[in-house]
């Protein structure tokens, strides 16, 4: 059984336990009778109270034990006007925006609120598994010629090597003296 809940003060249960106790009080105790028994007289207090959605006043009590009320609910009555607009409230002051000082710490306004911007460092993560190796790269400027390097130990005489050829004739020469 699906229950519609209606917000009743305190004021308002007050008044509908009233009601109900000068009722009561009226017919007699046949009218609790049926859910009301000899466990009534323990004390308990209403920690709910609704009316479900056949219009009837639902009482809970602290010791788990409910109170049907009966029918409470009466039909709608008409809206009432609406009332007159109130006038425009005067224009409220800036108020102050947060900013981080030198110090790392929020500040507002000329005060530091101590609390600092970042939070903690915190601890070093594991090491990342090897990337795929990326595509090659364009080729880099030609850099400076380095300077020379030093002279190198004098190596050892090689073998001989084959007989040339046989040149071709000069020419005569002038007559010596």
């Amino acid at each position: 059984m699906g229950r519609r809940k209606t917000n009743i003060s305190t004021t308002g249960l007050m008044v509908i336990f009233i009601i109900i106790l000068a009722v009561a009080l009226y017919f007699g105790s046949a009218f609790f009778a049926s859910s009301y028994t000899a466990e009534a007289d323990r004390a308990a207090e209403i920690v709910d109270a609704y009316v479900d959605e056949n219009g009837d006043l639902i009482l809970e009590f602290s010791d788990g034990r409910t109170l049907d009320c009966g029918h409470v609910q009466g039909q709608d009555g008409q809206n009432g006007k609406n009332g007159v607009d109130g006038k425009d409230g005067k224009d409220g002051q800036n108020g102050v925006t947060p900013h981080i000082g030198e110090n790392g710490n929020w500040w507002l306004g000329d005060s530091d609120t101590g609390v600092p911007a970042r939070g903690e460092k915190g601890e070093q993560g594991e090491k990342g598994e090897q990337g795929e190796v990326g595509p090659q790269g364009p080729q880099g400027l030609q850099g400076e010629r380095g300077k020379q390097g030093p002279q190198g130990e004098k190596g050892e005489q090689g073998a001989q090597g084959p007989q040339g050829e046989k040149g071709e004739k000069g020419e005569k020469g002038d007559k010596g003296d």
